[in-house]
């Protein structure tokens, strides 16, 4: 997804440590690890949503027009029995 180097992560890491402090760094990301994992999971419900939509919509579906027909076939069939 993103495209970072580890010298990045380093540098980004030093800029971090350096304006919140070492007190509040592990405060900051903890807060940061509770975002991701919330998007992570609305992520997931979105993505179950999506897939189960697309479930119920693939399923072959049986329309008034086609039980009326075969409805009619079988009246006529049993009618000249």
């Amino acid at each position: 997804m993103f495209d970072f180097a580890w010298s990045h992560i380093l540098l980004l890491l030093l800029v971090a440590v350096i304006f919140l402090g070492p007190k509040e760094l592990p405060v900051v990301l903890r807060y940061l690890g509770k975002i991701f994992a919330k998007f992570r999971q609305h992520r997931e419900e979105i993505q179950e949503y999506v897939e189960s939509a697309i479930a119920v919509s693939s399923e072959p579906q049986k329309t008034p027009t086609a039980e009326f027909l075969h409805t009619e076939k079988s009246t006529a069939h049993d009618a000249k029995q």
